[in-house]
């Protein structure tokens, strides 16, 4: 599986890419920590899933980048990875074509598990993530 991610913390892209990377035939082929600079990646090459962080210091935000590829390549399927774990962010990232949302508080395993999910097509929004939004109803 090819994976994209765009996270404007260079650590945490470390962490994610290492993460990644563990699972058999899972390769990393984009890293970006600005939304031009997916928007650019991602014409030359596609992966089959973005992790999409919302918040941006420069820029555009992921929000923008998550409707981007829904316009232009909708066969990417993308995961929200946001500290922002309530409403309206989980939301409007799953209006703007997000298949999964996974809180930066959750444990890794969720994040691979999100990956396998949103592979098949599937909807997963971390256990943190919901708890979040139960509580706030």
């Amino acid at each position: 599986m090819r994976i994209g991610i765009i996270e404007d913390h260079q650590l945490v892209r470390d962490s994610f890419k290492k993460l990644l990377e563990l699972q058999q035939e899972w390769q990393v082929i984009i890293e970006t920590c600005t939304v031009s600079e997916a928007k650019l990646a991602v014409e030359i090459e596609q992966p089959d899933i973005f992790i999409v962080d919302i918040s941006m210091h420069e820029g555009e935000t992921g929000l923008a980048f998550l409707s981007y590829l829904n316009s232009y390549y909708p066969e990417i399927k993308t995961i929200v990875a946001s500290m922002h774990d309530y409403e309206p962010y989980v939301s409007n990232a799953l209006r703007l074509g997000a298949l999964g949302y996974v809180s930066k508080r959750s444990a890794s395993e969720e994040l691979i598990d999100a990956v396998k999910s949103v592979a098949l097509g599937k909807r997963y929004i971390s256990e943190d993530v919901n708890f979040a939004l139960n509580t706030q109803s």
